[in-house]
């Protein structure tokens, strides 16, 4: 069946796609390391052919290079300087099928580029909404911004059902669809990787790095150090833990702005001996195996990828009940769920699992198989190209329409 044309030619269901990804900047975060993720995946299944334009990073160029995806580059990622570069970007030379783009900076280039580009008009347009903030007024009106740009795509992914409905209630004729993150499932034997007596030399060598016992109980908060993912929360659970618990201690691995206010406040709290910050990690799958507990204290999320490399690892995570987050974890089955920002609650539940060891290897298999049935890098990738395809049919159909009605 044919869902769009290139270069005039009917464009088959079986012929790969060429998409764009489109980023302002490309950094190694949850959205870089989204798009790098999807992108990679789809190159290996072969039925889409990704193309990269953004002004990535010089440790995103590398990954990008490592995976094979190919990238076009620029400078630039203020307002002006990235309007002119991607302005400037011949879609048609590169035979573009369909446009993705990413991150609220692009969405609030969108409109501006429809004006100064035609091309922007021809393929589809979907976009993947990685979050909508509304903390500060300064997000609040960033987040306006981006939905009103929505008007001019074709479909949009959102990776919470919250989101999709918050879209929708703004947005009704705007076709949305549910996609939530997938990450990668090593390949090991059984689930002997999700037992902390697998491998316990290279968990005493992570410990040793840290300068932390040998036996202690690691418990984790993983992802960017910003005001809404409130690691100021999860340093207050910990001091409630390690009254009950002198064993643990405790990771936060990240960067961003917060991290000079954090470190202060887990001296305030007195952690400072228990607690490390490590900010960036490259293997944060493998990271997450050593761990005996995640803890996400986030105050909005779509279906955040450090969960889901917990649960990916075996384990268990003490959430927040925000966004996706419900969608992925069954109280109590894959983990365990706090319905407000309660730092007690938190560390209840963390000093429960602590003392469980059977239940929390129990849960840490479920929370495994639930990842491995349900949020997959493939089933991403399989996702985002039927997102693709209904947007490509919907646009096949809105043209004959239009030429129909100029008749």
């Amino acid at each position: 069946m044919s869902t769009a044309r290139r270069g005039g030619q009917p464009l088959t269901s079986s012929e790969p796609l060429r998409v764009a990804h489109l980023l302002v900047q490309a950094e190694v975060d949850g959205i870089g390391l989204h798009v790098l993720d999807l992108a990679r995946a789809q190159r290996n299944q072969g039925s889409v052919d990704p193309l990269i334009f953004t002004s990535p990073s010089d440790e995103y160029r590398h990954l990008l290079s490592e995976a094979g995806v190919p990238v076009v580059g620029g400078r630039g990622v203020r307002f002006a300087p990235a309007l002119r570069r991607y302005a400037r970007l011949d879609l048609a030379g590169c035979g573009v099928d369909l446009i993705h783009i990413h991150g609220f900076r692009m969405s609030h280039l969108l409109p501006f580029l429809r004006m100064l580009r035609p091309d922007f008009r021809r393929p589809p347009i979907v976009a993947t909404c990685h979050g909508l903030l509304q903390g500060t007024l300064r997000q609040s009106a960033r987040t306006s911004l981006e939905l009103q740009s929505y008007r001019w795509i074709r479909l949009l992914m959102t990776s919470s059902v919250e989101q999709a409905l918050r879209v929708s209630s703004v947005l009704p004729g705007l076709s949305v669809r549910y996609v939530p993150n997938g990450v990668s499932l090593p390949a090991r034997k059984a689930d002997c990787a999700i037992d902390r007596g697998a491998d316990p030399g290279a968990e005493s060598d992570l410990r040793a790095r840290f300068g932390f016992p040998a036996d202690a109980e690691l418990v984790a908060a993983i992802g960017r150090l910003a005001p809404e993912k409130r690691v100021d929360l999860f340093l207050e659970a910990c001091r409630l833990i390690q009254l009950e618990r002198p064993d643990a201690f405790f990771l936060v691995v990240g960067e961003g702005r917060e991290r000079r206010a954090l470190e202060r406040l887990a001296c305030r709290y007195g952690l400072a001996s228990r607690v490390r910050f490590t900010g960036m990690v490259n293997d944060v799958p493998e990271l997450c195996r050593r761990i005996s507990l995640l803890l996400h204290c986030a105050d909005t999320e779509g279906t955040p990828r450090a969960v889901l490399h917990a649960m990916g690892a075996g384990v268990p995570v003490v959430a927040r009940a925000v966004g996706g987050i419900p969608e992925m974890i069954a109280d109590g089955a894959e983990g365990m769920l706090v319905p407000n920002a309660d730092p007690r609650a938190m560390a209840d539940r963390a000093v429960w699992l602590l003392t469980d060891s059977v239940e929390r290897l129990a849960m840490g298999r479920r929370a495994r198989h639930r990842v491995r049935a349900d949020f997959t890098i493939e089933l991403m990738c399989k996702r985002v190209e039927e997102a693709y395809r209904h947007a490509l049919m919907a646009s096949e159909i809105h043209s004959t329409a239009a030429t129909e009605l100029s008749r």
